[in-house]
């Protein structure tokens, strides 16, 4: 299991700081998120991936029309993988996979939002999409009140890398583990006390998986 550690932060410095303390544990799967390229434009991803080059670098774009443009924006700028919203249109979901393509990337579609998620995922499964992310929102919940769409997105996708984003613990790890690929973390470890122990307390419950 790959865990991502989401940095969605508006402070790049503090982003930074978080950054160093997890790649030191032994992170190497870094989200720069949302809030992060709200504040500070597309250069954040280019910061980031600059400081740790050798970690695979996620850009949280939620890209829901330009795709070609948007998806090609973030992966010039450093990104290896770039998010899609499964609400967007297939049309801007194929834009961005030529995007991904052109460049030997990844499209991620985030499902957050999605009324009937997993039929949704299914469809862009067919549009050639490899990556998808089962997301509750924090104004939402947690993904790990959801067991059951973890479990039916797992059985309904082949050759697809599915991922559970929002309010994971390392219990939730625990749980959601027969039927993820890859998590995304943020405030269990970007707002620990101690981002580093925290951070290799994920570690271990993803290798003891």
């Amino acid at each position: 299991m790959d865990i991502y550690v989401s940095l969605d932060l508006i402070d790049i410095e503090k982003a930074l700081e978080i950054a160093s303390k997890v790649v030191r544990a032994g992170i190497r799967h870094l989200e720069v998120g949302t809030p992060l390229i709200k504040s500070r434009g597309i250069s954040a991803v280019t910061t980031v991936k600059k400081r740790f080059p050798g970690i695979t670098l996620f850009a949280d774009m939620k890209i829901v029309d330009t795709g070609r443009l948007e998806a090609s924006m973030a992966f010039d700028a450093g990104a290896d993988i770039v998010s899609v919203l499964g609400v967007a249109s297939d049309n801007t979901i194929s834009e961005a996979l030529d995007s991904a393509r052109d460049r030997g990337k990844t499209i991620l579609v985030d499902m957050i939002g999605s009324k009937e998620p997993v039929e949704r995922a299914v469809e862009v499964r067919k549009i050639g999409v490899k990556m998808i992310c089962f997301h509750t929102g924090i104004d939402e919940g947690t993904i790990a009140e959801n067991m059951k769409l973890l479990r039916d997105a797992k059985n309904r996708l082949v050759n697809v890398l599915v991922g559970a984003a929002g309010g994971i613990t390392v219990d939730t790890i625990t749980r959601i583990k027969p039927y993820v690929d890859f998590v995304h973390v943020g405030r269990a470890i970007t707002k620990a006390n101690d981002p580093y122990s925290s951070a290799v307390a994920f570690i271990k419950a993803a290798e003891d998986l």
